[in-house]
């Protein structure tokens, strides 16, 4: 049976790539501790590739969990938990934002760290930085928005289709990139102008389902307004995504 199988070429491309996720790179040549967190997040991103190719809907899901669950381990041990209080901030707000979504399930966290951002990861791991929950003086309405923004990207499947093109692509680059890089990266490149318009319209939709003031959104949008002459991160951030006033007309209609 083994002899008479034959492969077309989509699945040998994807067995190549599997090949080089799981043995490519320069962490062949770690040891201990590091090299099995390694070998076990490339073995993660491989099955999750996989899945996708050849599995169900559900595998599928279950394998992108696992790997965003990964993910999100490595960035909390690297990044450290937000000061003080701020995580039950968070915990309050998400918990409202969840209550309508009939079951979908999502992972909120304040990290220590100075960038005005949050970004999420496949499988609903939204993470926000103590500079972003600074900038925004802890406004629930505010801080609403942002979160309900990266839902509104995991449940448009935004963070899926971006991180699986990464990977693919680091693939089959010779250069090694750690899980904290590649995820930061991401970060700053952004999505598509389409996908965060299409995020900010789903997560005005979000909140006021939760019982939020949309008028939050305004907030989030002058904040990056005011801060943007002055500060570089973020500059990159809105080179990176639609001009404040694009956002806010999309918003308006």
């Amino acid at each position: 049976m083994i002899a008479s199988m034959r492969l077309g070429f989509a699945e040998m491309v994807i067995i190549v790539l599997i090949l080089l996720l799981l043995f490519g790179g320069r962490w062949l040549g770690g040891a201990g501790k590091t090299a099995g967190k390694r070998a076990r997040k490339k073995y993660l991103e491989a099955r999750w590739i996989w899945t996708a190719a050849t599995g169900t809907e559900a595998e599928t899901r279950s394998a992108e969990t696992d790997l965003g669950r990964e993910c999100a381990r490595l960035i909390l041990e690297q990044s450290g938990p937000a000061r003080a209080g701020r995580q039950q901030n968070i915990d309050s707000i998400a918990a409202r934002l969840c209550k309508p979504l009939d079951g979908a399930c999502f992972s909120c966290r304040a990290i220590a760290g100075p960038e005005v951002n949050a970004f999420a990861l496949p499988g609903g791991f939204i993470f926000a930085y103590d500079g972003l929950c600074d900038a925004l003086a802890d406004d629930a309405d505010a801080l609403a928005f942002v979160l309900a923004h990266e839902m509104a990207h995991v449940l448009l499947g935004h963070p899926r289709e971006r991180l699986k093109r990464e990977i693919l692509l680091r693939g089959l680059s010779p250069r090694a990139v750690g899980a904290v890089e590649l995820l930061k990266t991401l970060v700053l490149k952004g999505y598509s102008r389409e996908d965060e318009l299409e995020a900010d319209r789903r997560a005005v939709s979000l909140m006021e389902v939760a019982g939020f003031r949309r008028s939050g959104a305004a907030r989030v949008l002058d904040m990056f307004g005011r801060r943007a002459p002055q500060e570089a991160a973020v500059l990159a951030y809105l080179g990176t995504h639609p001009t404040l006033k694009e956002r806010r007309k999309n918003l308006e209609d």
